[in-house]
């Protein structure tokens, strides 16, 4: 599978054909880290990329499907939560939340943090500790906030679905 291939897909495409044994978990994360880096530069949109991608189910609707999680609210045990804030650099949350205990059970892996700006409190997603997150489609233009990470990295095909909140809504 190409970066280009990859990011053309949705969730449920990637799962199908995972599920399928057409595409292998190995060629979909090969792929996913090439979207990224030819991204980041431009857009910011992910604020930490693992090099391990959280473990997930081997099956179900989403087996292998590359996910982000938002820098903010629900947490994954020893992954930082930083909520886009140099005050919070280095927080570790303990506990896996329920929202990501249930997508590991279906299979996602979950392979980085999206951008937020700091604690959430601004309406676009910008941060001193993370700098500015740009919109994919117009790098000249906001990608919104507070989920403006997970947004602009599924419209530049980073992953297929993000981890997003409606916190001011």
């Amino acid at each position: 599978m190409t970066p280009e291939e990859y990011a053309a897909l949705d969730a449920t495409a990637i799962a199908g054909l995972i599920n399928t044994a057409d595409v292998s978990p190995a060629e979909v994360h090969a792929a996913a880290p090439a979207v990224h880096a030819r991204t980041h530069t431009d857009i910011h949109a992910v604020v930490e990329w693992y090099d391990e991608p959280s473990a997930g189910a081997d099956t179900g609707p989403l087996a292998g499907v590359p996910f982000l999680r938002k820098d903010y609210g629900s947490t994954e045990g020893g992954r930082l939560q930083e909520m886009g804030s140099r005050l919070t650099a280095g927080v570790r949350p303990e506990t896996t939340s329920p929202y990501f205990r249930r997508l590991a059970a279906a299979g996602a892996r979950i392979v980085g943090r999206s951008a937020v700006p700091e604690f959430v409190m601004h309406g676009t997603t910008e941060s001193l500790a993370f700098g500015i997150t740009r919109n994919p489609h117009d790098p000249g233009l906001s990608a919104g906030g507070s989920s403006g990470g997970s947004a602009a990295a599924v419209a530049a095909g980073v992953v297929p679905a993000a981890h997003a909140t409606d916190c001011a809504g």
